[in-house]
């Protein structure tokens, strides 16, 4: 027994000594919109989670208890002969919400998005801000472009499929010991150099905020296209025509499918998307203060 209690305070001691190899967290302007931002998004996914549950038990995918689940969801759970209360999900999520589109208002920037019709309610604005955070860090548009998965980069090529970006992150190492370094990529006989949009690379680490384009594009598709938000909607509709003239036809390649009608709708939410972001980045740094001298080209 003596023993036992001596490893106890031995594994205890080593949990105390140990190197904590976290990496720095990334420091945030605007801090309490990303705490806000997270609040809400954790919620969400916690709603999702429930509907999922309650959407494969009602198609007899799952031996579950949909009322059961739908109780927990609406704050009051019957177990046993007692009933216990927890909190009313949906309405917790509105009071995250409010207090996301409380915390984006403190963004110098927040007036001039919120004008834009499609995003006057306020939450699609705060999440696009809260992901940007600091429009400090991006010196052109273009790096804003690519952040935000909607810019173009340098790719080696081979045999017309895209390899490799010529410089790039990848995650070294494994566990504990794994850090991510940025190495350039050694071109091999054969391979192209390409300037194509930025995508996943098996290997590479994601050059783009994941988030922050999944965001726009459904700011783009419920917002701008549904709403038909004055002069961004004139843009996608006039980036159809022309791709249409461009690709008249559908274009398949060796069985595989290279251009069709959704190729073109996703380069005109492309066209659209990079539009409003460089608008939103002359607006916000003049707004800061901040340089916005340069040229801008869509691909």
């Amino acid at each position: 027994m003596h023993y036992a209690t001596h490893v106890d305070y031995a594994k205890k001691e080593s949990i105390h000594t140990m190197t904590d190899r976290r990496p720095a967290p990334n420091p945030r302007k605007n801090s309490q919109l990303w705490q806000a931002y997270l609040f809400w998004e954790e919620l969400m996914l916690m709603r999702q989670r429930h509907n999922l549950r309650i959407d494969s038990i009602e198609k007899g995918k799952s031996n579950l208890d949909a009322i059961y689940e739908r109780s927990m969801l609406e704050g009051s759970v019957i177990v046993g002969k007692k009933t216990y209360q927890t909190f009313h999900l949906d309405e917790t999520l509105e009071v995250a919400r409010k207090i996301m589109i409380y915390q984006g208002t403190t963004v110098p920037v927040w007036d001039w998005i919120t004008s834009i019709k499609g995003l006057g309610a306020g939450s699609q604005a705060a999440k696009v801000l809260a992901l940007i955070d600091d429009i400090e860090k991006f010196d052109s548009v273009a790096k804003l472009w690519r952040y935000a998965g909607y810019g173009l980069y340098k790719y080696y090529e081979d045999d017309g499929k895209v390899i490799a970006p010529i410089r790039g992150k990848v995650k070294q190492g494994t566990g504990e010991d794994s850090v991510i370094n940025e190495i350039e990529t050694e071109q091999k006989e054969g391979w192209k150099l390409v300037t194509v949009r930025d995508r996943g690379i098996n290997g590479y680490v994601l050059p783009y905020n994941k988030k922050l384009k999944s965001t726009l594009y459904i700011m783009a598709t419920l917002g701008f296209i549904n709403q038909q938000t004055p002069y961004y909607s004139d843009i996608y509709y006039s980036e159809k025509i022309r791709q249409r003239e461009l690709h008249p036809e559908k274009i398949v390649e060796n069985g595989v499918t290279k251009f069709n009608d959704g190729h073109i709708h996703n380069r005109a939410i492309r066209k659209m998307i990079k539009e409003f972001l460089k608008n939103l980045w002359i607006e916000w740094r003049t707004l800061e203060g901040l340089p916005t001298g340069e040229e801008y080209n869509h691909d």
